[in-house]
């Protein structure tokens, strides 16, 4: 298992990061890796136990698809989910503190078990995930500047 974590500072207040991030339709707006994401069942959207199918990849010849469910949610404080696609299985974790000037510090911590081969290489692929993680973040600040 390989574990990530990298963290962003924000203006945004936690209450509107939490929301944002708490829905994972937003995704494909800010994570470059997740084109389509959307909303299939289990809980109401939004809360534990909802379901979203999403794909995954850079190529949408080679996107894999793959289901996410929310498994905790602590507003404004954390959030976690699991996902699962053919080649790997992780659990996201997002926590908010508030900073000093009314914003988030936002940390995503990433355990991934990868399958097959790639599962016995997985300290290869740490740095990265941990720089498109960060790549991802700038994206995020980008997205929630630009609605205010």
């Amino acid at each position: 298992m390989t574990t990530v974590r990298v963290s962003i500072e924000l203006p945004q207040a936690p209450e509107t990061v939490f929301a944002f991030l708490a829905d994972p339709t937003n995704d494909p707006s800010w994570c470059s890796a997740v084109p389509t994401t959307e909303y299939v069942g289990g809980a109401p959207a939004g809360e534990v136990g909802a379901r979203y199918r999403f794909t995954e990849g850079f190529k949408p010849e080679k996107a894999l698809a793959g289901e996410v469910e929310i498994t905790a949610l602590e507003p404004p404080r954390r959030m976690e989910s699991v996902a699962t696609t053919p080649r790997r299985r992780y659990v996201l974790t997002y926590e908010l503190e508030p900073t000093p000037g009314g914003g988030t510090r936002l940390t995503q911590t990433a355990q991934a078990r990868f399958a097959g081969a790639a599962g016995r290489f997985t300290g290869l692929f740490k740095p990265l995930i941990a720089l498109q993680y960060r790549r991802q973040f700038r994206a995020l600040a980008r997205v929630l500047a630009d609605r205010g």
